[in-house]
């Protein structure tokens, strides 16, 4: 009898932690399918540079008005402070998952940043400059990107991945075990490695001008 009490006890716990669990998942899912319509938004002044701050989860686009939207409900009260802007720049921090829509972007600033994913900044050239955390192009590879020039400057440990995108120009620096992942097309390229960094292209780039101490490593697929 003693044993069938354990076995019964034993499977309603099981039970009810399943049940737990699942709503748990249900709940944390229906936050994730907020939609923009229902998310906090705040319109911006004009900006041109971006500061992802330490676990700062930022999605760039663009659009014809400057603003960020906050991926929490608009009943909901913020308890921290989630972005200012200053003059020409706008300081995003950690927190929540944040959309920055801009017009014109003309260069990203990373402090440990969770991530940052770019879809669309609305120029044809870009300065990056990323110490830690990670940095994605156009992870959905819905369009081709296109840059004129794109100028790379990455340290700490540092992931920069690029999808799809058509860069003419491509500078980079990279040192203190920075990864830099470059998939698309890419015409003229000029890196400097230092500091068990790695540069890795998918497409084989037209033109190459390369300088790498010992500790650092190139791969080109193709």
């Amino acid at each position: 009898m003693k044993i069938s009490r354990i076995i019964i006890i034993a499977f309603a716990a099981f039970v009810f932690g399943s049940i737990l669990i699942l709503f748990i998942d249900s709940k944390k899912h229906k936050i994730d399918e907020l939609t923009e319509a229902e998310m906090k938004s705040f319109p911006l002044g004009s900006f041109s540079v971006l500061v992802a701050e330490k676990s700062a989860d930022i999605h760039v686009d663009y659009a014809n008005g400057n603003k960020i939207v906050l991926d929490i409900s608009k009943d909901k009260v913020l308890k921290n402070k989630m972005y200012r802007l200053s003059n020409d720049t706008l300081y995003v921090y950690g927190g929540m998952r944040t959309f920055v829509k801009c017009k014109k972007l003309k260069a990203i600033i990373g402090h440990k940043q969770n991530w940052v994913g770019i879809n669309s900044v609305g120029n044809d050239s870009l300065h990056l400059d990323i110490t830690g955390g990670q940095l994605v192009f156009n992870e959905s590879g819905k369009h081709n990107m296109q840059l004129k020039s794109l100028a790379i400057h990455a340290c700490d440990s540092a992931v920069i991945r690029a999808f799809a995108v058509s860069i003419d120009d491509l500078h980079i620096d990279a040192k203190e075990k920075a990864k830099l992942e470059c998939y698309g097309h890419y015409k003229n390229v000029d890196a400097q490695l230092n500091g068990k960094s790695e540069l890795t292209f998918g497409n084989n780039p037209l033109s190459m001008a390369i300088k790498r101490d010992e500790s650092s490593v190139i791969n080109v697929y193709r």
